[in-house]
């Protein structure tokens, strides 16, 4: 098979591999930001503003 036709069966699965990657650091990434969000956690009132840390879980 010539050079360019390694290109051309490598390249589909190359961006594959990276689509793969890609996707999953995404959807890593979503679940971060959504678990970061805590409902039960009462939210600070308008006028303070200490800074304080948050408590691990």
């Amino acid at each position: 098979m010539p050079w360019w036709g390694w290109v051309l069966v490598t390249w589909p699965v190359v961006a594959v591999g990276v689509a793969v990657v890609v996707g999953r650091a995404i959807r890593v990434a979503e679940r971060r930001d959504l678990g970061a969000d805590r409902p039960d956690e009462v939210p600070p009132s308008d006028g303070s503003t200490t800074g304080g840390q948050r408590t691990p879980r």
